[in-house]
């Protein structure tokens, strides 16, 4: 016969686990929960708005059916290349060029300057995080270096995506003419993607720093 106190124990015990089993778990990590620096938390949204503009309007090159590891091992089994997909009408490019939107140089246009307006605010905030006086702890530095390359990478699809628009509305227009505002815009871009990839770096130069400080 358990005692008393065997049962309060095994009941004590069973609501504990009853409580594991039932609160949130969080597959998405720390980052909503996470607190850090006004300049960590600026960089945190600057980011997540950059990266999240660019999946969401679809500005990057790869059609959905022919993209990563799945499109490699589509083309093995049936056999197919790369000429498989190759038809213009098809492209991101000319799903955007025939779009419901008015004027697709306009829009490309604003849709530039909007891309390049996001990715100087990524690069902006991790300026100021790499520039900041505090003390950051290396996990803190180390997620910040990765959302600021995310950011790049998503500024980069983007302006490959922008690229290939353009290169079609020339191939449409025959001596395009009327793109050199978006190939300015193009050039901003890229001036921004640069500014934003030396930002990484100089947050890879804090992270060093203060590893070093910590050994030493």
């Amino acid at each position: 016969m358990p005692t008393s106190h065997a049962i309060a124990a095994a009941l004590g015990c069973a609501l504990v686990l009853q409580g594991c089993a039932s609160a949130p778990f969080d597959l998405g990590g720390s980052e909503q929960v996470e607190l850090g620096t006004s300049e960590q938390q600026a960089l945190r949204r600057a980011a997540r708005t950059l990266r999240d503009t660019v999946a969401e309007q679809g500005w990057r090159v790869e059609t959905a059916g022919n993209s990563g590891a799945l499109g490699f091992f589509s083309r093995l089994v049936t056999g197919e290349g790369d000429e498989a997909n190759e038809n213009p009408a098809e492209t991101p490019a000319m799903a955007y060029i025939t779009s419901d939107e008015a004027d697709a140089v306009s829009l490309l246009q604003s849709d530039i300057e909007r891309a390049t307006r996001l990715t100087a605010d990524v690069a902006d905030a991790a300026d100021r995080v790499a520039s900041s006086n505090t003390s950051y702890e290396q996990d803190a530095i180390n997620r910040d270096i990765a959302r600021a390359e995310a950011a790049l990478t998503a500024a980069r699809r983007a302006k490959s995506y922008f690229s290939d628009v353009s290169g079609q509305l020339v191939t449409q227009e025959g001596d395009g003419t009327s793109l050199a505002p978006v190939e300015s815009g193009l050039n901003g871009l890229e001036t921004e993607i640069t500014r934003l990839a030396a930002s990484a770096d100089r947050l890879a130069e804090r992270r060093w720093a203060s590893g070093s400080a910590n050994v030493g």
